[in-house]
């Protein structure tokens, strides 16, 4: 760039042509002229053609050494002359207009090579999908600006720009969008890490899911339940609750109730000693002599208590000669049967209730 520069004060001044340089904006290669270019329009203005032109010919004044000196000297003046004006306005006032130093500057010309930068739009194809990448450049030198950042994709293990691809909601790995899933709330995950869940047809991740431990259906985790005797997962469908206690678990892992068909945990259940069946608890007295189970439908009636007692001890108890009848046979207390328990409901002085 040519400029024309005048330093002057009110009673001298001096003019010079500078030539300064204006550097290509940050990371743009350089471009020579070319014989083919054509001249810019003659009333172009400056500003429009040189980005930030003012602070760069602030630069080029500033930096020319006559120019300097020249500032120098009347401002040492300026403010010797200013000392000994003291508090005299008229003299003061006078003093500034004499000696305060100024600089202009006029651009004579600019010789260089005007072109243009911006962004294109490239479009492109992976497996016949197009994708589109915008990038920064100068198309008189073929030069990117920025080159967009990349990443490997986990599924092709090829390079892409990383605008083309997509993280995958369950690893984090990248790959392009199109080779992954979407699942039915929108997350993109890699093939192999979605699944079907058999209750809803929701296509879900992996790690949204759980496997049933009974059949090995896959469903969301939360429409499985958590059986309290194994821990598994399970379909609803495929647990039950206690009779007894009330708490889940895999039906198949529950025991049936020959008397009533009630279901309920392995340490809810007992064996009757008279007829073998599996009942529950609440369905059976114990003996509390022998602490033998009793199913409650085979006690019999005692004619000596007037309660009910496991079968066999009733006759037995009513020939014994000491008279403490079934209570002293079956709660095994002493002869006369005063000191016969008396527990449960069911069992009089000889059973326990279940539970």
């Amino acid at each position: 760039m040519h400029l024309r520069v005048r330093a002057g004060t009110g009673v001298d001044h001096f003019e010079k042509v500078l030539r300064g340089r204006v550097p290509a904006p940050a990371g743009h290669d350089r471009l020579d002229p070319a014989a083919g270019d054509r001249p810019t329009a003659a009333d172009a203005r400056v500003a429009g053609l040189v980005p930030h032109f003012a602070g760069r010919l602030q630069e080029v004044v500033a930096a020319d050494p006559e120019v300097v000196k020249f500032c120098q000297f009347y401002q040492s003046r300026l403010d010797a002359a200013l000392k000994a004006a003291g508090g005299d306005e008229y003299r003061r006032r006078k003093v500034e207009g004499d000696f305060r130093p100024y600089v202009q500057a006029e651009v004579l010309g600019l010789d260089g090579v005007q072109y243009d930068s911006g962004t294109i739009a490239v479009t492109f194809r992976a497996d016949g999908v197009e994708y589109r990448q915008t990038l920064a450049a100068v198309p008189a030198t073929a030069q990117l600006l920025a080159e967009p950042p990349t990443a490997r994709c986990a599924v092709t293990g090829q390079t892409w720009p990383a605008a083309c691809l997509a993280d995958c909601a369950a690893t984090g790995r990248p790959a392009l969008r199109h080779r992954l899933t979407r699942t039915t709330a929108g997350k993109l995950a890699l093939p192999e890490q979605v699944v079907t869940c058999s209750q809803t047809g929701d296509v879900i991740l992996r790690t949204e899911a759980t496997v049933s431990a009974v059949s090995g259906a896959v469903v969301r985790a939360d429409r499985a339940v958590r059986c309290e005797l194994t821990g598994d997962a399970i379909l609803p469908a495929e647990a039950a609750e206690s009779a007894v206690s009330g708490r889940l678990a895999r039906r198949d892992r529950l025991v049936a109730s020959a008397v009533s068909g009630r279901l309920g945990f392995p340490d809810e259940a007992v064996v009757c000693e008279a007829s073998g069946r599996v009942v529950l608890r609440d369905e059976a007295v114990r003996s509390a002599v022998t602490g033998e189970w009793f199913a409650a439908d085979r006690l019999e009636p005692s004619a000596a208590s007037g309660g009910r007692v496991p079968p066999g001890t009733a006759a037995a108890g009513a020939r014994r000669p000491d008279g403490g009848g079934d209570a002293g046979r079956a709660g095994g207390g002493p002869p006369g049967g005063g000191a016969g328990r008396r527990v449960g409901r069911l069992g009089g002085a000889f059973a326990t209730p279940g539970g």
